[in-house]
């Protein structure tokens, strides 16, 4: 079990690989996809700069939010999880847990935002910080020249 934010579970990541490829270690496949555990031969998108790893996404037409979480550790990501409060109490208890284990404020159940804080959209990549959306991402400090 992991013990703490961007500690790897089980010291690997995993790569998409097509469906020729016959060393596929911890992977497996489906009809229509297939993936392996990368080896240090491999390229991961986990080191691409956040610009490249936006364009790439922009090109496949892939959600830049679900491609950096899909791709960055979890201290660099956390600022693109929303925690929302649902009807099930469960679930509740588990974010306001989750919020209270990242330093999160508390939400209060009585107020409803109207627009998000570009903070809930924040990606830090050494001394980056972007602002992410399924469209769009803009490098706002630290950017490369």
């Amino acid at each position: 079990m992991t013990k703490s934010p961007g500690k790897r579970r089980y010291g690997y990541s995993w790569c998409y690989v097509s469906k020729s490829c016959s060393e596929v270690g911890h992977g497996g496949k489906t009809t229509n996809l297939k993936w392996k555990t990368c080896t240090h031969q491999d390229k991961m998108v986990s080191n691409l700069e956040p610009g490249d790893l936006f364009d790439m996404s922009s090109k496949q037409g892939s959600d830049n939010l679900m491609m950096a979480k899909m791709s960055y550790e979890f201290p660099q990501v956390k600022g693109l999880v929303q925690f929302t409060k649902g009807s099930d109490p469960i679930h509740n208890w588990i974010q306001s847990a989750a919020r209270e284990h990242l330093g999160l404020a508390p939400v209060d159940s009585g107020k409803q935002a109207l627009r998000k804080m570009p903070s809930e959209h924040t990606l830090k990549y050494n001394g980056q910080i972007w602002e992410v959306y399924a469209n769009k991402a803009v490098c706002v400090e630290g950017c490369p020249i």
